[in-house]
């Protein structure tokens, strides 16, 4: 199924992941961490809210085209990355490709109403 047709939820905290995952338990959902709160939350947490979402969900970080924190989303083995411009020739779009970390168009994502 293509990413993009799940629903997605932007996630700013862990209390929305328990909340969605219970609500949406039959469907496979998105959880998109955008960059607004990622970039004053810090990197730790992505590896803790990683480990809280299930196989058959999907965790997006959005990294827009900040080099250093792309490189350490990437190093905590996070597999889906959303980048607010995609190239083919961009050097962290090569890296990602060379890690076998999926690279997602952010404009593409459709989030769903907050509930």
């Amino acid at each position: 199924m293509d990413i993009y047709k799940n629903k997605t939820f932007q996630i700013y905290n862990l209390n929305q992941i328990d909340f969605y995952k219970k609500k949406f338990s039959n469907i496979q959902i998105n959880f998109f961490h955008p960059y607004e709160f990622l970039i004053w939350q810090g990197p730790n947490i992505i590896s803790f809210i990683n480990e809280k979402i299930s196989k058959k969900d999907n965790y997006i970080v959005e990294t827009l085209d900040n080099v250093g924190l792309s490189l350490i989303v990437m190093d905590l083995n996070i597999k889906n990355l959303s980048f607010e411009r995609i190239t083919k020739k961009n050097k962290l779009y090569q890296l990602a490709q060379k890690k076998n970390i999926n690279v997602y168009d952010t404009h593409k994502f459709i989030f769903s109403e907050v509930l």
